[in-house]
C-alpha cells in the first residue's frame, strides 16, 4: 500500500476576501477617474479636483472630489451684472415695505364711497302721475261742460226731447267721447309715472356705479405698493449654462479572489476524496485475495 496522503489545507478566506475587496476598490477608482472628465464649452469649463481625505466611519483614507464650474469671462460678466441688478431690486423692494405695511395695516373702509342706492318701490312717480291726471281732468271738465250744453241746445233746436231714441243716442255718443278723453288722461298720467320710474332707476344705477368705481379706485390705490414691489422683483435672470452630458463608465468589478480560492479548495478536496475512495477499494481487493489464498492453503 502507498503512503496515505493528507487532506488539503483550507484556504485563507480572510486574505482572499481582503484581496477581492482591494481589487473591487481599484476597479471603482478607475471608474471614478474615468467619469470625471474636463468639459469645455463656449459657455465655460467644468472640471474636477481631488484631495486626500478620511472616511469618518472607518477612519480609512479616501479621495475627496470637488466639481468646479468656470464660466466664460463674458458669461461671468453678464451673471455678475444680473446679480448686481437683483441685489439693487431687492434693496428697492425692501425700501417699499414700509408703504406696503401702511397700506395693509388699516382695515379696508368704504365709508367714503357713495351710499348704495336702495331698491325702488312700486309707488315711485305716483305723485307725478296724479298731478298729470288731475291737470288734464281739470282742463277737460270745463270743455266737456261746454260741449254738453252745446249738444243739449242743438238737440232741443232739432225738436228732440230727452228719452227719445235720437236724443239718447246723441248723448251716449258724447259720453263715449268724454270717457275716451278721460282714459287718455289716465294713460298720459301712467306714462308720466313710468318715465319717473325710469329716471329714478337710472339715477339709482348711476349711484351704484359711482360707488363701485370709488371702491375699485380705493382697492387699486391700496394695492399699488404691492404691485410696485412685484414689478420690481419680477424679471428674467441669467441662468447658469448646462454642461453637456456624456456616457459614464461603469465599474466592471475586480477579481473575485475569494470565489477562486473557494473553487480551488473544492477541487483539491474532490481530488483528495477520490484518492481516499480508490485506496479503500484497493485495500478491500487485497484483503479478499489474501483470504482466498489462506483458504486454499
Amino acid at each position: 500500500m502507498g503512503k496515505k496522503s493528507a487532506a488539503p489545507a483550507a484556504p485563507n478566506y480572510e486574505a482572499a476576501a481582503n484581496a477581492t475587496a482591494a481589487s473591487n476598490q481599484e476597479a471603482q477608482t478607475r471608474a471614478d477617474y474615468t467619469n470625471r472628465p474636463t468639459i469645455n464649452t463656449p459657455f465655460g469649463t467644468e472640471s474636477w479636483s481631488q484631495s486626500a481625505g478620511t472616511d469618518p466611519a472607518t477612519g480609512k483614507p479616501i479621495t475627496n472630489w470637488t466639481q468646479n464650474t468656470t464660466l466664460d469671462p463674458e458669461m461671468q460678466k453678464a451673471l455678475d451684472s444680473q446679480q448686481a441688478i437683483d441685489s439693487g431690486k431687492s434693496q428697492l423692494a425692501l425700501g417699499s415695505m414700509g408703504r406696503l405695511q401702511d397700506a395693509y395695516a388699516k382695515p379696508f373702509d368704504t365709508s367714503a364711497a357713495p351710499e348704495r342706492a336702495g331698491s325702488l318701490m312700486g309707488g315711485v312717480g305716483n305723485d307725478a302721475r296724479m298731478r298729470v291726471e288731475q291737470g288734464m281732468m281739470d282742463r277737460l271738465r270745463p270743455e266737456q261742460d261746454y260741449q254738453r250744453k252745446q249738444l243739449d241746445t242743438q238737440l232741443v233746436n232739432k225738436g228732440l226731447t230727452p228719452g227719445s231714441q235720437a236724443y239718447e243716442r246723441a248723448k251716449q255718443s258724447q259720453g263715449d267721447q268724454f270717457s275716451r278723453d278721460q282714459y287718455n288722461a289716465l294713460m298720459t298720467g301712467g306714462q308720466e309715472q313710468q318715465n319717473q320710474f325710469n329716471m329714478a332707476l337710472q339715477g339709482s344705477n348711476f349711484q351704484n356705479q359711482n360707488r363701485q368705481q370709488a371702491i375699485g379706485e380705493q382697492l387699486q390705490e391700496r394695492a399699488i405698493p404691492l404691485n410696485e414691489m412685484n414689478a420690481i422683483l419680477n424679471g428674467q435672470q441669467v441662468g447658469m449654462p448646462t454642461m453637456p452630458s456624456f456616457n459614464t463608465s461603469q465599474s466592471s468589478g475586480g477579481s473575485n479572489l475569494l470565489n477562486a480560492a473557494n473553487q480551488q479548495y473544492g477541487a483539491a478536496m474532490n481530488q483528495y476524496n477520490a484518492g481516499q475512495q480508490q485506496g479503500a477499494q484497493t485495500g478491500q481487493a487485497l484483503g479478499s485475495i489474501a483470504s482466498m489464498a489462506a483458504m486454499a492453503f
